[in-house]
């Protein structure tokens, strides 16, 4: 179940102990017996060498195990019993009787327990037969079938036989009686056919938006799921008032029944100027249905421009850096089996020349009286970044419309180390699709309520990413994180001269660009420190390193980058300075 263990008994060199029950103690703080859980024990004065461990609880197989505690601390030991209640199912979509279920929509079924994928597989139909592919989340305690082609206007049977299995191989109890063998049947009716073309449910920035940031993410959300064939490289395109194309980069995600469409600029955008968002013709839904006409918006960029220092960009270090959610003792109401975190490799920034992003996946115990997931930051060089107020803290998220609640959590006064001190962020709510830029600045949105006074006064580290449900927001989620970073306005005091020292750090667009041999990338230091200047493909593959952590003075610094026997193609001179990293877009052509 994925879930801490209450009542379960422990023996140990002939001691037993018994977990907290509902009965004994969380009767006290609860009136429902299912929403505290406690399943640890602290056992003292065990005998040394290799112990036998029992473990018994009501609706599980008892088992026992072998330890060897040590004598210098704690030996941490943790315990996975096998429930002998037959896994069956809890929901599913369509439900029994369901009526005009949309033929373009996945069937989706929710299992009490974690299942064997090929047993389940095997155990699937579908009347009339209908082919499809199957799909496996939430450590397979959730399946997902997309039908090739469900018929309209159809009475179908759908049927789960009782030969499928449990991922220890525990029969399937398809009709709920508490004994397993037996079938899982419900019969619905589709809906009428598809005939309406892809349509666009969403944008960012919105249309007319203005006092946009310099580097959005433009982001179209279409309402169906397209097909992925017919997506132009040019599906999108980002045009300023005087008709010229921004260069960049295009990439298509299916989140839920939802196709989403990023453009990544290769560079910042301008200062108060105005730009036209295009989307092609072509789309088509995953029936054939097509676009025909190109639509187009409007939007126009802010003021300000940033200095952006990275905390975590989450290109190395990620698992060992931040924690298992369930590893704060803050995270409650969380499902653990179904609750993780991990390294993302599809779904990044491109703009930046990402490879890795933090990926979140959760599920919400329903009932909980409360909810939060703490993502803490444990270690590494991300934590021994410090800042302050002045600062604004901001991430790109990519969402998953799920209504889920995001915040930032800092330690305040450092170096004192204080639960006193956690502050954090208003919550933001992840009501939308794809990526967006999530910006807290102390000064214009305050500070939200947590353990701490709610008052920046002193220097900064960060804490952690947490999440929360809200009120009617979905029971499950995916988030994609990345570029964790600080940032304050940049500094413009006028045109610079040769010589200056100038007050930024910049990488400037290589020359020449497109290029076939060899091109220049310069860049402008503001003082002296290590410099990594690297050269990456597409799919984020170091094709050259320039310079490697090597001190430079304050002031120009040069490359020359030949690109001779290079594919053509486009490519990411990406720099760091410090804990701050600039990206520009190269083109290779041959």
């Amino acid at each position: 179940t994925g879930k801490a263990l209450n009542g379960a008994t422990i023996t140990i060199g002939g001691e037993t102990y018994t977990t907290d029950t509902h009965a004994s103690l969380f009767r006290f703080y609860s009136g429902d017996p299912n929403l505290l859980r406690n399943g640890f024990y602290y056992l003292e004065d065990v005998a040394p060498g290799t112990q036998t461990v029992a473990v018994a609880a009501p609706g599980f197989e008892a088992d026992e195990f072998l330890v060897e505690p040590v004598d210098s601390f704690f030996t941490f030991f943790d315990v996975q019993l096998v429930s002998n209640v037959p896994p069956t199912v809890v929901s599913s979509t369509p439900g029994e009787g369901t009526g005009a279920f949309r033929i373009v929509d996945p069937i989706v079924i929710n299992f009490s327990r974690g299942m064997n994928r090929a047993s389940v597989e095997s155990a699937f139909s579908l009347e009339p037969a209908v082919g499809g592919r199957f799909l496996w989340s939430n450590n397979d305690f959730t399946l997902t079938v997309r039908p090739d082609s469900l018929l309209p206007l159809t009475a179908m049977t759908l049927t789960l036989a009782g030969s499928a299995t449990g991922a220890f191989g525990d029969p399937f109890d398809g009709n709920g009686d508490g004994v397993g063998g037996d079938d899982f049947v419900i019969s619905f009716t589709t809906g009428p056919a598809d005939t309406q073309a892809p349509g666009i449910a969403d944008t960012y920035p919105a249309i007319r938006q203005a006092g946009v940031e310099l580097d959005p993410i433009v982001t179209v959300v279409i309402n169906e799921e397209v097909d992925p064939t017919s997506i132009s490289p040019d599906q999108i395109r980002v045009i300023t008032g005087s008709g010229d194309a921004v260069a960049g980069l295009q990439a298509h995600h299916a989140v839920g029944e939802r196709s989403v469409l990023s453009f990544f600029p290769a560079q910042a955008l301008q200062p108060l100027t105005s730009y036209i968002v295009t989307i092609a013709p072509g789309l088509k839904d995953l029936v054939g249905n097509q676009r025909t006409t190109q639509q187009q918006f409007n939007f126009s960029t802010g003021a300000t421009n940033v200095e952006r220092d990275i905390i975590d960009d989450f290109e190395s270090d990620l698992m060992t850096n931040w924690w298992v959610p369930g590893q704060s003792g803050s995270t409650t109401g969380i499902v653990p089996g179904s609750t993780s975190r991990s390294a993302e490799t599809r779904i990044v920034h491109l703009g930046v020349g990402s490879a890795t992003a933090l990926r979140v996946d959760f599920e919400w115990e329903e009932g909980a009286g409360s909810t939060l997931l703490r993502e803490y930051l444990v270690g590494g060089a991300p934590k021994a970044v410090v800042f302050d107020s002045t600062y604004a803290l901001e991430t790109y998220v990519f969402g998953d419309g799920s209504g889920t609640l995001l915040r930032f959590a800092v330690d305040d006064r450092v170096p004192v180390v204080a639960a006193g001190n956690h502050e954090v962020s208003p919550w933001y709510t992840i009501d939308w699709y794809g990526w967006r830029l999530i910006s807290w600045r102390p000064a214009r949105d305050g500070t939200g309520v947590w353990i701490g006074d709610g008052v920046l006064d002193g220097n900064l580290i960060f804490d952690s990413i947490q999440l929360s449900r809200s009120a009617g927001a979905s029971a499950t989620g995916s988030i994609v994180i990345d570029d964790l970073s600080i940032t304050r306005p940049a500094v413009v005091t006028g045109v610079e001269q040769e010589g200056d020292v100038p007050n930024s750090f910049e990488l400037m667009q290589n020359y020449p660009n497109p290029f076939r041999g060899s091109t220049t990338i310069r860049l402008n230091l503001p003082e002296s420190g290590a410099l990594s200047v690297a050269v990456f493909s597409l799919l984020g593959e170091e094709i050259a390193r320039l310079t490697d952590d090597r001190q430079y003075a304050a002031g120009p610094v040069e490359f020359e980058w030949d690109a001779t026997g290079v594919p053509s193609g486009v490519y990411f001179t990406r720099a760091r300075f410090g804990r701050r990293i600039r990206t520009v877009q190269m083109v290779v052509i041959r």
